[in-house]
């Protein structure tokens, strides 16, 4: 009695395997079909902090973590109903800006020499240098544009609910009383 209950649980396990390779194998042959690959580059996530008032020449300025929410699930699904997280094989930054939102002659981009961005999450908690600009020209705008650091898959951050990004810099210019009250941009590539 034991040998056939035993049977028929192993006969039981294998249909069941075998069932869950061919809607893989389904799932595979419907994408290929209708021509559908992963490759988008979404709008811009963005996320805002604050940079306190500067008083004192080349320092290194910590604002507060910047949160970036991003559905990536969600995001999949509004490119294509028959993508999901397990198509995903890497997510890196296509473009990043810092703006400067109450920027004025004497608070603005050209205060800082330097800037970069920093990225850690609750899935992956070690932090990750993902962009910089180390030659930010001393031209009054409100945007630092952040070049990504290359040949870096996010797709293990993105993983998670919270993801966070240091934005630092070094300033040239001292700031008047005012706190710097910035926007950070991001747009992301997914394949």
């Amino acid at each position: 009695m034991k040998k056939i209950l035993l049977s028929l649980s192993l006969l039981a396990a294998a249909g069941s395997l075998s069932l869950l390779t061919s809607c893989d194998a389904i799932k595979k042959k419907v994408k290929d079909e209708a021509g559908v690959d992963l490759n988008f580059t979404t709008d811009g996530i963005e996320g805002t902090f604050d940079i306190p008032v500067i008083t004192t020449l080349n320092v290194t300025t910590y604002p507060d973590t910047v949160e970036m929410p991003m559905d990536l699930e969600g995001k999949i699904k509004a490119y294509s109903s028959l993508l999901g997280m397990d198509d995903v094989t890497s997510v890196t930054i296509e473009d990043m800006d810092l703006i400067i939102n109450n920027a004025d002659n004497a608070n603005d981009a050209s205060n800082f020499y330097t800037a970069l961005a920093i990225l850690y999450s609750d899935s992956k908690p070690d932090a990750i240098t993902v962009s910089s600009n180390d030659v930010i020209p001393d031209t009054h705008t409100n945007t630092i544009e952040l070049v990504p650091s290359p040949g870096i898959n996010l797709l293990d951050y993105m993983k998670s609910g919270t993801k966070l990004y240091y934005v630092t810099g070094v300033n040239m210019r001292k700031t008047t009383s005012k706190v710097l009250n910035c926007t950070l941009r991001v747009k992301y590539h997914i394949q």
